[in-house]
């Protein structure tokens, strides 16, 4: 499926496109993955030769490194299914990176989702993903916009009124964030397009249309 990276950096021909989405991730791989991926393209790049564009993703989503990824069980490792990589990783073939979601049956899932998660903790760790990203681009004098999404990544009214989550909302600078609460929602709200066939992720169609309408109209604004 062509997803917005594809139609976006379908707008620079003379850049090369680096795609790092991966079905299931969280928002930690999210961020340590643009670090290292922008890092190593400063190493032959100027930073006014780079573009960065992240969607954050759920916050319930969780990622744990292993320095054995043997030692875990082969049910666990298993993906019948194909849409996602477990282990993972983003440094050539060094995959120690497991990922884990709420509805997940593996047992380091039920263990992580009953015992050590927790709705504000996840929306710390994301908060602090998306700052830490934030920084290290804007040290680095790259060009970048964020995005979430789905509207719940950030909900608003709980993360302004909450003392642990709330200073640091304060610290993002939402000016880089698109003028939309979640691609899923823009998309229901202003498209008549289907979404596929699961009817809960934007159809290629709908990714061209927000490309057009949402995010080449903030880059200009943003970056001239």
């Amino acid at each position: 499926m062509q997803t917005w990276p594809i139609h976006f950096s379908a707008q620079f021909p003379n850049y090369k496109h680096i795609d790092t989405g991966m079905a299931s991730q969280g928002n930690g791989l999210i961020s340590r993955t643009c670090i290292y991926k922008v890092s190593e393209a400063l190493k032959t790049s100027k930073p006014e030769n780079i573009i960065v564009g992240v969607m954050w993703s759920g916050p319930d989503r969780h990622d744990f490194y292993r320095d054995e990824p043997d030692g875990l069980s082969k049910s666990y490792k298993r993906n019948t299914e194909g849409w996602h990589e477990n282990p993972t990783g983003f440094i050539n073939d060094h995959k120690h990176w497991f990922i884990a979601n709420h509805y997940w049956k593996t047992r380091q899932a039920q263990v992580y989702y009953k015992y050590l998660h927790s709705f504000t903790g996840s929306l710390i760790s994301t908060l602090e993903n998306m700052l830490r990203t934030q920084w290290f681009l804007e040290k680095n004098n790259i060009k970048y916009f964020m995005s979430t999404y789905m509207d719940h990544t950030l909900p608003i009214n709980y993360i302004t009124h909450n003392p642990s989550t709330s200073h640091l909302y304060d610290l993002l600078d939402m000016s880089k964030f698109l003028p939309v609460g979640g691609m899923g929602e823009w998309c229901r709200e202003n498209t008549d397009l289907p979404f596929t066939e699961d009817d809960q992720h934007p159809s290629s169609p709908q990714h061209k249309v927000f490309t057009d309408n949402v995010i080449m109209p903030f880059w200009k604004k943003t970056y001239g």
